[in-house]
């Protein structure tokens, strides 16, 4: 049971984090991609694949009930490296760019990494999930990191 509620805790902490996520990349389309139709292809199809990692997760937490209210330490890890990403945006939105997006993918592979370093959390099908979907930020990373260096 202890296993499940942490299961149950990350998930929400995830699409916290992945919701957040989206919208950084929503505001890239908007505030300085709009004029690069690569740039604004690649988010837009960004934006598509963290709304289908919402809605797995979503989906996970739904076969497992409510969530809890209380907070656990891998939470706090979560949301720990999150409130250092949020902070790194409260900047002017002029000079948003693609390196806010890259350490954004950086921030949410070490909150993904976290969870599956814990080996408290051994739910098979949750760890495939969100293994699978820290392959595809790594991907991610990987093709931004090629963008940049070719920029």
């Amino acid at each position: 049971m202890k296993t499940q509620n942490r299961i149950k805790e990350t998930l929400v902490d995830l699409i916290k984090v992945n919701t957040q996520r989206m919208q950084v990349y929503a505001i890239a389309v908007e505030s300085w991609a709009a004029d690069r139709e690569d740039l604004k292809a690649f988010f837009e199809e960004k934006i598509g694949n963290i709304y289908n990692h919402i809605e797995e997760l979503r989906h996970q937490l739904r076969s497992l009930g409510e969530p809890l209210l209380h907070s656990n330490g891998i939470s706090s890890k979560i949301f720990s490296l999150w409130l250092d990403l949020k902070k790194s945006f409260q900047t002017n939105l002029g000079s948003f760019n693609e390196q806010n997006c890259l350490y954004t993918e950086e921030v949410v592979d070490a909150a993904y990494t976290t969870v599956l370093d814990d080996e408290e959390v051994n739910d098979y099908s949750f760890r495939q999930l969100l293994t699978d979907q820290s392959d595809n930020i790594k991907n991610d990373l990987f093709i931004m990191k090629s963008r940049m260096a070719h920029a």
